[in-house]
């Protein structure tokens, strides 16, 4: 090939990483096009060399690795075999060479993408030799072994992402790698971290940590993430999970390190207990299963330390718990004589059953309600799914304790831990430790949904509870988490309090009427914490998340919980839960307000929000709330004019008209003249 293409290539690759603006902008243009031209190829390979510059080298194996994926299929069987010497060739040029090292790692990667295209005998071959060039050591030893563990990684990358019967052939030809890999971890990685205790290299440990992800990921079966079950894994490797779960809580000599393979460790596990194969030995996969929770119960001390230092093994615990409940939630939560699912997903019986021990299920239980209370969001929200988990088994087939008690027991939990504001809390422009979407995310997802289950197990008892923690709060913070948990179980008790069948529908209506009578009640407690912007927001949202229940109860305080809705409209954060709930109690209980007197005070009320009237000889000032919240308000309204008196409806609709046509005239006498003020809220009025 003319040395020309050779040269601009180099230059091209220097003045990108080199230069900034229109040259840097020309070189890439230059180097796209240039990377579907046939001769890249072997422009590319010659300037693979230790002599050349570090990042002509790395960009022309990353070019290299692109054209192997995308075009290696268009080259001859001959041209293929040439082109994998070559590379081979190069690789070997380049492991001496320890400033070179990025560009030896993706030549890896090349030589990775290459086996997996090149059929099942060289996948086997070159992952045979990966495997034997891990020794672990220093200097030279340690970046060979390095790299190996690398190519390991890419190979099952590699392979996982091709068509599940190229897939399946190639993890076929390459089970005895597997079972290579397996021995090594398990006695490599201890090894390492012991390394890097004495060198604060744990480079190899997390390498090796990789390379078994990888591997485990590789089945032969499309629908399943690994290749298999915890049984069977623990038949053939009986000290990978041993080895797996000793990095759980690990110590390096960087914090970073430790948490990087403490999380991959965590991953791992998790994978390989959720979800997935399940072995033809029924026992073996039930032993493995708990022995999988004894190794979680030992690391409780761990998991229950305050602070930093527990929280990322708290974390790992209660993630792998979660796992554990969704592969065999028999064996995390059942009664002495639970089946054990069968490889088909049926439960099995007769003489095929496998009898649950019970050993661990209280313990874990009791584990994962410690952690639920812990104040990080991570591990709270996995012990949640947890118990969201166990309450997929029937109740008749659980563990005796595991229903209505252990349930009950979560309620404050939640409700002093996740469920709550942090009691320094002033506003999310000024929180700089929680994120505000991620909050209002878990508590309306998961844990509104965990709150369901747990009233549905406790009934009139979850209500008292919540009453008893408005009594109880002791800032703004608490009252407003109990009140939360009231909104959260609004779909069941309506269902509960309007089912003439349910045995306590009559307490549960008198428990609601005394918290709302509480809540819409200005010597109310809970209203004694209306003053917070945030408690305005839920107390609205409850409100309209009742407002069923408020049409079905004639005694229901309706006027106070109107009340309530107006003084929240006095605050941005509750504009929408507060409009929205009004709507809705109006569109619903209009017969029940149809009174002249008490629609103009709620009207004369509302306008201070939505629509102010201007000063005498003062244009109109824009009003901030958003259109939809102000709409929602007058529609409110106007349903509930609709069913007054005859005689009565049209000097309330022009009543409820008046502030809107004050605040049109008040812009078009002055608007001219006060085009800065008067602008927006003219532009709103045409709205």
């Amino acid at each position: 090939m003319a040395s020309d293409d050779v040269n601009h290539l180099r230059q091209a690759i220097l003045a990108l990483y080199s230069n900034t603006g229109a040259t840097q902008e020309q070189a890439n243009s230059w180097l796209n096009a240039f990377s579907r031209a046939g001769v890249a190829w072997e422009a590319c390979v010659q300037l693979l060399d230790p002599a050349e510059r570090p990042e002509v080298c790395f960009f022309c194996a990353n070019m290299l690795l692109s054209k192997v994926r995308a075009e290696w299929h268009k080259l001859s069987p001959e041209q293929q075999s040439t082109m994998g010497g070559v590379i081979s060739n190069k690789f070997q040029l380049f492991v001496s060479q320890a400033e070179a090292r990025l560009a030896m790692q993706r030549l890896g990667l090349l030589l990775a993408a290459v086996a997996s295209l090149s059929g099942p005998q060289a996948c086997q071959t070159f992952a045979g030799q990966c495997v034997g060039m891990i020794s672990g050591g220093e200097g030279g030893q340690y970046h060979m072994s390095e790299c190996a563990l690398s190519m390991l990684t890419a190979l099952a990358e590699e392979i996982n992402n091709m068509d599940k019967n190229r897939r399946k052939e190639l993890v076929d030809a390459t089970s005895s790698q597997w079972l290579d890999v397996a021995r090594l971890a398990q006695g490599f990685i201890p090894e390492q971290m012991a390394a890097g205790a004495r060198t604060g290299n744990y480079g190899l440990a997390h390498g090796a940590l990789l390379c078994l992800q990888g591997w485990l990921r590789l089945s032969s079966d499309p629908s399943s993430t690994v290749r298999m079950s915890p049984g069977q894994l623990a038949a053939q490797h009986p000290q990978l999970l041993t080895c797996l779960f000793s990095l759980l809580g690990a110590t390096a000599t960087e914090a970073v390190t430790a948490e990087r393979i403490e999380t991959l460790a965590c991953e791992i596990l998790c994978e390989l207990l959720g979800p997935g194969p399940v072995g033809q030995d029924l026992q073996q996969e039930r032993l493995a299963v708990e022995a999988a929770m004894g190794a979680l119960l030992a690391l409780r001390d761990l998991a229950l330390t305050p602070g930093a230092q527990g929280t990322g093994v708290a974390r790992c615990a209660a993630s792998i718990a979660s796992a554990l409940a969704q592969r065999d939630t028999e064996a995390v939560c059942g009664n002495a004589a639970a089946p054990v699912p069968a490889a088909n997903g049926a439960i099995s019986n007769g003489t095929a059953a496998v009898a649950v021990s019970g050993q661990h299920v209280l313990p874990l239980a009791e584990l994962m309600l410690h952690l639920v209370a812990r104040p990080e969001r991570a591990v709270c929200e996995s012990a949640v799914e947890y118990f969201l988990m166990v309450n997929t088994l029937p109740t008749d087939e659980r563990h005796p304790q595991m229903v209505g008690p252990l349930y009950l027991s979560l309620l404050q939990p939640l409700m002093k831990g996740r469920a709550c504001y942090a009691q320094q809390f002033v506003s999310w422009n000024e929180e700089v430790d929680d994120d505000e979407e991620a909050f209002h995310r878990f508590r309306d997802q998961s844990l509104s949904e965990l709150l369901e289950t747990v009233y549905l197990m406790t009934g009139t008892t979850y209500l008292s509870s919540i009453q008893d923690s408005i009594n109880s709060a002791q800032s703004w913070q608490q009252a407003e988490a109990a009140l939360y948990c009231l909104k959260a179980v609004a779909r069941p008790v309506k269902n509960h309090v309007t089912n003439t069948a349910y045995q306590h529908a009559a307490q549960t209506s008198e428990l609601l009427m005394a918290l709302f009578t509480d809540l819409c009640s200005p010597q109310g407690r809970a209203a004694a914490y209306l003053s917070s912007p945030y408690t305005c927001a839920t107390a609205a949202s409850l409100i309209g998340a009742y407002a069923p229940w408020f049409d079905v109860t004639p005694a229901a305080p309706l006027e106070g919980a109107l009340r309530l809705l107006l003084h929240a409209l006095g605050f941005p954060y509750s504009w929408h839960a507060a409009a929205g709930a009004f709507k809705a109690l109006c569109m619903r209980c209009a017969s029940r307000l149809s009174s002249a007197p008490l629609l103009q005070g709620l009207a004369s009320v509302a306008d201070g929000a939505i629509a102010p009237v201007p000063q005498a000889g003062q244009v109109a000032a824009y009003v901030p709330m958003p259109l939809e919240d102000r709409q929602a308000v007058v529609e409110g309204l106007a349903r509930v004019a609709t069913l007054l008196p005859v005689q009565d409806v049209l000097d309330n609709a022009l009543n409820l008209q008046q502030p809107h046509l004050a605040r049109t005239q008040s812009i078009i006498t002055h608007g001219s003249t006060t085009a800065a003020r008067g602008g927006a809220a003219a532009k709103q009025l045409l709205q």
